[in-house]
């Protein structure tokens, strides 16, 4: 019931028809020739939708932009798909800031200083401020052309037999990290052995700590990261939006306008759906077991004064130098603070049981029955309703989310958390699936959320789950 297609295609911006300049619309004028661009994400699918749903908008779909998530994600899946980007097979590609340093551009260097960007409100405000510049100097010698930096989330320390706090919990300590030359010149500095993880990686078991987003950590099983730092931001993680130099010379001046404009509409929005996965991810770790501490006044202090070497080496490049010194001059609030009690206030449950176990109208198991032709008519493709037909059960328990069933995908569990008509399952294997519902008798029907860029696969609302009993 729950299985996807190993890759998954965004492309909210694909008309049905390729319209030409030899058409005309309703009143006999020209119609305007739709541009279809193909991309490629090193990232997750659902981070660079709404930047797609902006290009659509604003080029009045005359853009037709298909971006697809990377199949495999190897250690350096951002510099190859980088290179795919510059040899033309891709015209855009999307990356994090961070791969940059690695092939020698530093035009963004001061987004990824230790320390400094400790908040989405900063991020967001360096970005709109464009403290980073000349960074189509800098690529075009690779021939490609920057578009702009979308917001991307915070990265945390996070250690499974303790948190990282101050300096002293990382010497002789092993880090595994996104594949970063910063991030390991600072996890150097901070006397830690840095070592590169798969993009999604969930094999942790080598490692005693790591830096991640929050909903990129594995908090459950022997192996999870059972502690978090919740007041230390290490750095962010911007997206960085790249384009084949030749195919955007090719482009008419509306159209390029277009699509740097639509980061810039992105950003408010980007920034407030980190912000809220990061609020259900931790609710979901906290209702797991998962602590969130706070490292003191004098941990930061010393945190900041180990990685002085690495600020040493940024500031030698004077435009890196100024940018941060800019983006200091932008802190106008505190830092990121993340934590069970803040979450547990901020999301009420609507019950509990007499254990104490957070308890939500859906909590329970339930099985559905479906045939190709339901997942067709919900929505689905003919591959999805074929792999996809037959039964399955989900449970809610806890915030545990399970599934099992013939047509199950994963029997590893998940998390989910409910908010008013809201339902969010996170699968095991990093999957997000949003959902409104609605009970009637022992019905659980799901429905389409109102966020269009979420996902909310077919087969899982094409008939409504049945209760059972026990």
């Amino acid at each position: 019931m729950l299985r996807m297609r190993p890759q998954i295609l965004i492309a909210l911006s694909v008309l049905a028809v390729t319209l030409t300049a030899c058409g005309q619309d309703r009143v006999g004028n020209a119609a305007p020739e739709v541009v279809r661009l193909r991309g490629e994400t090193a990232l997750g699918p659902d981070e660079v939708s709404p930047y797609l749903d902006k290009v659509a908008s604003l080029s009045g779909d005359a853009i037709a932009l298909d971006v697809f998530e990377s199949t495999s994600k190897p250690i350096d899946i951002e510099s190859q798909v980088v290179d795919r980007v510059a040899s033309g097979s891709l015209d855009i590609g999307f990356v994090g800031t961070r791969t940059w340093p690695g092939l020698d551009v530093h035009a963004f260097d001061a987004l990824l200083a230790p320390f400094l960007i400790d908040s989405y409100e900063l991020q967001q405000a360096a970005l709109e401020a464009g403290v980073v510049g000349g960074a189509d100097d800098s690529l075009s010698s690779l021939g490609l052309v920057s578009l702009g930096i979308l917001p991307g989330p915070l990265r945390v320390p996070a250690g499974r037999e303790g948190p990282y706090v101050g300096p002293a919990d990382y010497a002789g300590a092993t880090i595994g990290m996104s594949n970063s030359a910063i991030t390991e010149a600072t996890l150097d500095a901070l006397g830690a052995t840095a070592t590169a993880l798969r993009a999604g990686t969930e094999d942790v078991g080598n490692v005693d700590g790591m830096e991640a987003q929050i909903g990129a950590i594995p908090f459950e099983g022997s192996e999870g990261m059972h502690f978090v730092t919740g007041n230390v931001v290490l750095w962010p993680r911007p997206i960085s939006v790249v384009m084949n130099a030749e195919r955007y010379a090719a482009l008419t001046p509306d159209q390029q306008t277009w699509l740097r404009e639509a980061v810039d509409s992105s950003l408010d929005e980007m920034t407030k759906r980190a912000q809220r996965l990061d609020r259900e991810t931790v609710g979901n770790a906290c209702r797991n077991g998962a602590q969130f501490v706070n490292a003191s006044a004098s941990d930061l202090a010393g945190l900041r004064a180990a990685v002085e070497p690495v600020y040493s080496t940024l500031r030698k490049d004077p435009a890196t130098s100024r940018a941060i010194d800019a983006i200091e001059a932008l802190r106008s609030s505190d830092g990121l603070s993340l934590s069970c009690g803040a979450i547990a206030g901020a999301s009420a449950a609507p019950g509990a049981s007499a254990t104490g176990t957070v308890t939500t109208p859906v909590d329970g198991a339930w099985t559905v029955c479906i045939t190709e032709a339901d997942v067709t008519a919900a929505g689905g493709d003919p591959e999805e309703a074929q792999i996809n037909a037959g039964c399955s059960t989900m449970s809610f328990e806890g915030g545990t989310f399970r599934e099992s069933g013939p047509s199950a995908a994963d029997d590893r569990p998940g998390t989910y958390s409910v908010e008013d008509d809201q339902l969010i399952i996170r699968r095991a294997n990093g999957e997000k699936f949003e959902f409104t519902w609605s009970l009637y008798e022992d019905q659980l029907s799901l429905g389409r959320p109102a966020d269009a860029t979420a996902i909310s696969p077919a087969p899982i609302r094409a008939l409504p789950w049945i209760r059972q009993e026990g």
